[in-house]
């Protein structure tokens, strides 16, 4: 996320960010990901599969490294079961 973050995060933050400040870290992090959703019309995989990967990464799902593919498939499941109301069991 480091060149992501330079790239990106002050247009979407609108200022510097430092990536060693835990706030900022987490602005950021936030930040990009809102911006996935948007780019990718809502699609939770498609966003969370961009912000590990990288977008080019979103159009070839089948050749994605098994650590990106457990990224996305643990946190898109912590969040349905946070939508649904249980939480990660």
């Amino acid at each position: 996320m480091p060149s992501t973050a330079a790239a990106d995060g002050p247009a979407l933050l609108n200022r510097d960010v430092n990536l060693y400040d835990p706030g900022d870290n987490i602005d950021m992090g936030t930040a990009i990901l809102k911006n996935n959703l948007n780019r990718y019309n809502n699609d939770l995989a498609k966003a969370l599969t961009a912000y590990y990967a990288g977008g080019a990464a979103v159009t070839d799902w089948g050749n994605l490294r098994a650590d990106c593919r457990r990224y996305v498939w643990a946190v898109y499941n912590a969040a349905m079961m946070f939508k649904d109301g249980k939480g990660p069991v």
